[in-house]
C-alpha cells in the first residue's frame, strides 16, 4: 500500500504542469560593512521560465530593515547583459509614495507595470522580461544602495567589481 501511494505521488508530481523554473541562479554575499544605511547582505540573480517567457529576477536582501520609502532611499542594480567593462542596463528600485522598480536599457525605459516587484522588511525583488534586456551572455550584476543625499552608499560587492 505504501509503495503504491509513493508511486502515485511520484507520477503526479512528474506530470504536473510547471509555471516557473529556474534556468540559472547565483547569489553574491556582502559583509555587514556600512552603518549609515541598511547594508546589503546578499543579492541573487535568477533567470526564470514563467508561463513560457524568460524573466530576470534580482533579489536584494539587507542586514536591517529597509527604511520607509519617503526617505529618499533607493537601490540601483547595474547589469552587464552584452559583455564589456561597463553596464548596459540598470534596475532602479525607487522610493516615493509607492515603491516601484523600473528598468532602463539604451535610453529605453520599461513601465513599472511591465515589471514584477515585491518588497518586505529585508527583501526587495524586481523581475524584468529577458527580451527587454537582450542578453547575449550570462548576466553580471552589481548593486548600490543608499539615500540619494548620502555620500557613502553601500556597494555590493564592496570592491565595486561584478557578481558573475
Amino acid at each position: 500500500m505504501t509503495k503504491r501511494v509513493l508511486v502515485v505521488c511520484l507520477i503526479a508530481a512528474l506530470m504536473a504542469p510547471t509555471t516557473a523554473g529556474a534556468t540559472y541562479r547565483d547569489t553574491g554575499y556582502d559583509p555587514n560593512d556600512v552603518k549609515s544605511t541598511p547594508d546589503v547582505r546578499s543579492t541573487t540573480r535568477k533567470v526564470l521560465q514563467v508561463d513560457g517567457r524568460r524573466v530576470l529576477a534580482i533579489v536584494v536582501r539587507s542586514y536591517g530593515r529597509w527604511p520607509g520609502w519617503r526617505t529618499g532611499f533607493g537601490v540601483k542594480v547595474k547589469l552587464d547583459t552584452r559583455g564589456g567593462p561597463r553596464f548596459d542596463a540598470k534596475l532602479l528600485l525607487l522610493s516615493g509614495e509607492d515603491a516601484i522598480c523600473t528598468a532602463v536599457r539604451n535610453d529605453e525605459q520599461l513601465s513599472p507595470l511591465d515589471l514584477g516587484f515585491s518588497r518586505d522588511r529585508t527583501r526587495i525583488v524586481c523581475r524584468v522580461p529577458m527580451p527587454f534586456l537582450g542578453p547575449n551572455k550570462r548576466i553580471r550584476w552589481k548593486v548600490m544602495a543608499g539615500t540619494w543625499r548620502l555620500r557613502h552608499p553601500d556597494y555590493a560587492p564592496s570592491d565595486r567589481s561584478w557578481y558573475v
